[in-house]
Order: C-alpha cells, then structure tokens, then sequence
C-alpha cells in the first residue's frame, strides 16, 4: 500500500527541506508525532542516520535514512509489527519564484498492512494530509 500528497508552499525549497532534517522539530509541525530524536552519534540527518519516533498513535519505532538526496528528498525505513514502513519528504521548487512543492509518501509492506487494507489506507491518507498541512503552516508562517 502507497499513499502519497502533495502542496504547494509559499516558502523556498531550501526551508522546506531545513524542516524535514530537523528531525526534533517535527512534533511542532506534524501533530502526527509526539516525539522524534536523533540516535546517537548523529548530529545532523545523511544516509545512515536512525532516529527514534514516537507517533502520537502507534508504536514506537527506529527509523533509518535509507535514501539521502541533499536539498530534495529524505527517505525513512523502519520496521514494526512485521511491517516495513517507508516514508518519504521530497521537495521541488515551485512554479513561482520562492515557492516550492512538497510530497509526503509512505509506503508500509507486509503484516497488518495487507491485512487491514482500506482502513489503514485511510488512516494513512488523515496522517499525511494533517502532516503536510503542518509543514505547509509552519513553513508559510515564518
């Protein structure tokens, strides 16, 4: 299952990947997150880097950047309950000068994933949206 969004932000696309770095700044913006913290030695987000979130609903998970692109796309993978979640920040620069388009996609695999289907697809969908949303306000905001 892949769910994937999409807006459009009146802020340059350097902010806006500033934000998805800043990996302790999320709950301030994703109302999806109560907590998320860099692990240790990690000082700063690049391929490898693994931090330790907690959702607002759900289980506490370690996530690691699997795919580091600088400026345009941080990729997440982490494991939980037999499933394999891939989340996805990307931004581009948008049709406007100083503006920029950002995409939130998750992808989850296996375990109750494929078995809760259309709930969780639905729930995934209220995630994202409400997260987006987030960074759009916050970005827009300052």
């Amino acid at each position: 299952m892949q769910v994937s969004v999409t807006r459009d932000v009146a802020a340059p696309a350097e902010k806006i990947f500033a934000m998805f770095t800043d990996v302790a700044s999320w709950p301030r913006w994703n109302s999806n997150f109560r907590e998320a913290t860099l692990l240790a030695p990690a000082t700063s987000v690049g391929l490898g880097t693994q931090a330790r979130l907690k959702p607002a609903d759900g289980p506490e998970v370690t996530a690691e950047v699997a795919t580091f692109e600088p400026g345009r796309r941080v990729v997440w993978k982490s494991k939980v309950m037999g499933m394999t979640i891939v989340i996805t920040h990307a931004v581009a620069q948008g049709a406007a000068p100083g503006a920029s388009k950002a995409t939130f996609e998750t992808s989850i695999e296996g375990g109750l994933g494929a078995l809760m289907g259309g709930f969780m697809k639905t729930k995934l969908e209220r995630a994202l949206n409400e997260g987006i949303d987030g960074l759009k306000r916050a970005a827009e905001a300052a």
